[in-house]
Formats: C-alpha cells, sequence, structure tokens
C-alpha cells in the first residue's frame, strides 16, 4: 500500500468520484462496496499509548478496595443448600475422575431445578476441596478472588474504552462494581460462584476484545469459552464481543452494515470458541438442557418484570429511608441512567478525539448490553436477587464514561462557559449519590448481620445433623427438623431464606462427604415413610421439600 503522492491532498486529489471502500481488519485491507469515501489505513486510528504499569496500579487500588470490602466473607462457615452437592460432585481422585467432573452435568444431575453443564464451575470446587476438604476458607478464597476479578475487570475495561488517561474514572467504576450491594449475593456464596466467575470472564473477554482495537483477540476467545464453561449467560460474549468489535470501527468509513460485518470477522474466534461450547453442552446433556421454568417467549413476556425487578436491585437496592423510599430512589435512578444514556451518546468535545471508541457508539454498546442481558435474564422463568450482579458494570461503566467525558477539561457547545473544575465537580457528585442510592452507608452493616446469621444458622443444622448420626444406630429412620430459627426478613427477601433451602438432596451429599463410613440417606417427608436397611440409617427431613434450591 506504498503511495507516490507527496502529500494527503494529492493522493486525495487522484482518487476517484466513487470507489471501493477499504476497512481496516487484522491489520490488512478488506475490501468493501461504498460511496465515496476517505481512505481509512489502520494508523489513523487514535493513538494507543496503554501502559500496563499504570492498569496494574489501577486493578491494585481496586482489588484493596474489594477486598476492604469482603474480606469478612473468609470468616464464615459454608453455606447449605447446593454447596454440598457441588463438593461431593467435583471431588477428584484420579484423572478418570478429572474426566467425569468436566463432562458430568451439574452436580451429578443432584440439582432438581433443571439440566446445566458448568465444567469451570467443578473444577473450582475440585481444586477448593483438594486444597482444603470442607474447611471454608477454600472456597470463601475462591469466590472472594471472583468477586475482585469483577471489579479489576471493569476499571481495566473502563481504562481500554475511555482511554488510560482516564485513571481517576477508570478506578470509580471498578469501585462501584466492588462496593455493590449486589455482591451480598455471589460473594459470601459458594453455590453462586457460576455468576460471579461467569461474570468475571466476560469481562475479561470483553477488555481483551477492547485492547485489540477491532482486530483478532484469540485472549477474547478464550474468556469468553471460559466465561460460558461457568454459566450460560457466558454466551453473550458472542455478541457483545463483535458489537464492540463494530463499536471500535473508525467513524465516517463505512455504513452500519459494513462496520457489523467488520466486527464479525474479527469476532470470529470468539464464535467458534462458543459454538464450540454449545455443540459440547448438547452432545453431554442430549439437548440444550437449561431451566424447567426457561422458554423463548418468556424474554418478551417478563422483560418488563425483569426490568423493573434488576433495575431496583441495581440502581437503589438500599435507598436511604429518610429522604428517599425505594419508589424514589428507582425513579431518580432509572432517570440518571438514562440521561447518562443521552447525554454520552449525544456528547461532543475536543476532548473526544483521544478516545478509542466514539462516545455515541459506546452509548449504544453499553445499551445493548443491557437490553440483552434483560431479555435472557427474562427468558430463564425466574426472577433471583443475585442475577442482578452482572448488571453492574455495564451501568457502573455508563454513569462513569457520561461523568469523565461531560466533566472533560475541554468543553463545546451549551457549556463552553461552565468552569471545568465545577463540572468535573458536578460529575463527581453524581457519582457520589449513585453510591448513596446503592447503600454504601449502614445497609452494608445491617446485609453483613444477616448473612453471618444465616450462614450460622446452617453449621448448626449441620452440627444437629452430625450429632444425630453418631447417636443413632443403623436400621433407624429418625426425624430431623430443618426449620431455622425466626429472624428478621431481608430487604429483598433472600437473605434469611438461605438456611431453608437446605433440602434433603443437599444434606444427603453433605452426609457423602462428612461421614463416609457411615450408610446415610436423607429424604423429604412423604407417604407413606422410608424404610431403612439393617445397615441403614434414613433421615427424614423436616420444614424442607425436594423442590429446586438455588
Amino acid at each position: 500500500m506504498a503511495s507516490n503522492f507527496d502529500d494527503e491532498s494529492d493522493r486525495e486529489a487522484a482518487l476517484p468520484t466513487r470507489r471501493r471502500e477499504l476497512e481496516v481488519v487484522d491489520a490488512s485491507y478488506v475490501v468493501v462496496e461504498g460511496a465515496p469515501v476517505r481512505e481509512v489505513r489502520a494508523s489513523e486510528a487514535p493513538s494507543d499509548d496503554w501502559s500496563w504499569r499504570a492498569a496494574l496500579l489501577v486493578g491494585l487500588v481496586v482489588a484493596l478496595i474489594g477486598a476492604a470490602a469482603w474480606w469478612d466473607v473468609l470468616a464464615l462457615p459454608l453455606a447449605g443448600w447446593d454447596t454440598y452437592p457441588l463438593i461431593a460432585a467435583s471431588r477428584v481422585e484420579s484423572l478418570g475422575d478429572l474426566g467425569r467432573v468436566l463432562s458430568d452435568e451439574l452436580m451429578g444431575g443432584r440439582f432438581p431445578g433443571g439440566h446445566y453443564w458448568r465444567p469451570l464451575v467443578h473444577l473450582s470446587f475440585a481444586l477448593d476441596h483438594a486444597l482444603g476438604g470442607l474447611d471454608p476458607r477454600a472456597y470463601h478464597r475462591t469466590d472472594l478472588l471472583a468477586t475482585l476479578t469483577c471489579a479489576v475487570a471493569t476499571s481495566w475495561l473502563a481504562l481500554a474504552l475511555l482511554g488510560p488517561r482516564r485513571r481517576a474514572w477508570a478506578i470509580a467504576a471498578g469501585a462501584l462494581v466492588a462496593l455493590h450491594p449486589a455482591f451480598f449475593e455471589l460473594a459470601p456464596l459458594p453455590p453462586r460462584r457460576a455468576d460471579n466467575l461467569s461474570l468475571a470472564f466476560t469481562l475479561l473477554a470483553l477488555f481483551a476484545a477492547a485492547r485489540a482495537r477491532a482486530r483478532t483477540s484469540y485472549a477474547a476467545a478464550v474468556f469468553a469459552l471460559l466465561a460460558a464453561g461457568a454459566k450460560e449467560t457466558g454466551v453473550l460474549c458472542a455478541l457483545l464481543v463483535p458489537a464492540l468489535n463494530a463499536s471500535f470501527f473508525p467513524a465516517g468509513t463505512a455504513s452500519w452494515s459494513a462496520r457489523w460485518r467488520a466486527g464479525l470477522r474479527a469476532s470470529w474466534p470468539t464464535l467458534a470458541s462458543i459454538a464450540v461450547y454449545l455443540v459440547a453442552r448438547t452432545a453431554l446433556l442430549g439437548g440444550l438442557g437449561g431451566g424447567a421454568k426457561a422458554s423463548l417467549d418468556g424474554a418478551l413476556r417478563n422483560l418488563g418484570r425483569a426490568a423493573e425487578r434488576y433495575g431496583q436491585l441495581v440502581l437503589a437496592p438500599a435507598p436511604p429511608g429518610d429522604w428517599a423510599g425505594g419508589g424514589v430512589a428507582l425513579a431518580f435512578g432509572a432517570a440518571a441512567l438514562c440521561v447518562a444514556f443521552f447525554a454520552l451518546r449525544a456528547r461532543r468535545s475536543a476532548s473526544d478525539e483521544d478516545l478509542p471508541v466514539a462516545p455515541q457508539r459506546l452509548a449504544e454498546w453499553l445499551g445493548l448490553w443491557l437490553v440483552v442481558l434483560a431479555a435472557l435474564t427474562a427468558m430463564s422463568g425466574v426472577l433471583r436477587a443475585w442475577y442482578a450482579a452482572p448488571f453492574v458494570p455495564p451501568v457502573a461503566l455508563l454513569a462513569v464514561a457520561a461523568a469523565a467525558l461531560v466533566g472533560g477539561a475541554r468543553q463545546r457547545g451549551p457549556f463552553v462557559r461552565v468552569d471545568p473544575y465545577a463540572r468535573r465537580g458536578v460529575a463527581w457528585l453524581a457519582l457520589g449519590v449513585l453510591a448513596l442510592l446503592q447503600g454504601w452507608g449502614g445497609s452494608r452493616a445491617v446485609r453483613w448481620s444477616e448473612v453471618r446469621a444465616s450462614s450460622e444458622a446452617v453449621r448448626e443444622l449441620c452440627e444437629r445433623f452430625d450429632a444425630l448420626v453418631l447417636a443413632t444406630p443403623p436400621g433407624s429412620v429418625v426425624e430431623l427438623d430443618a426449620t431455622p430459627p425466626e429472624s428478621g426478613a431481608s430487604r429483598h427477601g433472600v437473605a434469611t431464606k438461605r438456611p431453608l433451602t437446605l433440602r434433603d438432596y443437599s444434606l444427603d451429599a453433605y452426609a457423602e462427604l462428612a461421614h463416609p463410613g457411615r450408610k446415610l440417606r436423607v429424604v423429604a417427608k412423604r407417604e407413606p415413610p422410608p424404610q431403612a436397611a439393617a445397615d441403614e440409617l434414613v433421615i427424614v427431613l423436616l420444614g424442607r421439600g425436594g423442590e429446586a434450591g438455588e
């Protein structure tokens, strides 16, 4: 592509009136039919002054913030319900066990709420069990690491999207994620590790794609495969990575369809990795599997309910009751989110020239992320409080991007006469109000007390179970009351229900782990009453049935 012209003006004058447009894909030229436009070279993209030293410093600050917020999880007992089935199904004692763990259905088929294949979850529990047995700290360390990874990956993604010089704003984005109350439903609870791991690897896949800047990224493909291997929501990478690559395409050089074609071509490794996952999942489960209530039409039927539910949990999960109730806080948060979206989409400023992604395209991509995530969760047919966590990073990125650009040092338009320091102050104040609505105040202490009380109730039940097993001879049928002590309800009716979710299949797995030398069977109370063999102890669980856990 060497030029024979001495300057740009001579070269432009020699171009024909209409010609074939040249796109930049993988640092090579791809011919696309188009209207007369100026030729674009890779060198014309915004300069990349990325510094891994600065990125690691940003990540360290965010990790320290997150560690200070969630360090107490290491002192918690193991939560009940699906923790023990996951450990029992993930134990590896030989090479053959490793193949079984990676290919087996979730929990070895114990889970009554659907059919899933999540090999990364099994692998992580296998590693925890190998390192710590039933020591709770072994499992909580992994969950703490996953939570910190979500926050750090968000800050790195903010650096890649906004430019590496906006470090303070990237730290703010990571902090909004690290301190969000939605992670009370993930960080202390190993059974929900699938959501935490999938979100962390999705964010890493998007960061890798953002660093590649519309060029092929094999790292993004690896992270996308890991995200899907942790939970099915990871397949969103097949849409989000191409959409992000299309957003990086130089402005004014191609039509919408041409940009998407370029984005898809640059994303082929990610698309291939997700296709491999779907083929393997279908083969191992004998079909697509999924939850019992999941349906395609549910994506439309439940979309409104899902948007309202997760809007509350993300934008106003713990509003300050003295000046803003739940409805007022949700309305304010939704309005602020819309303002941030349209302010970013309409953004025009002299400082935009150093942005890797045009602000309007960044807003559209983040909006697409939120919409498809809401549709996917609505399709599941159930609304769970912990499903709100994947919404937190795109909301944080949208808020921080709007604040960073509107509060930029240089400005054109109606705010040209506003002092830049005043604009920055207003932008930071807006983020502070968002943090206040998210419950960064005293509500965190209340939630911690709920989590500790719930975990202690689970441990107390397991201790009563152990005492009953040791005191009862084989051939007996005995009852165990699993009803937890009465306690105050949590804000969203989740925390105090954790002990209630200790079901028969969960305690049966606990018996297998804690009493390997006894022949034990745990069943829910039903008619006719069970009979025990001469060498068997049957424990009838009261207060809980065998319905789906979490």
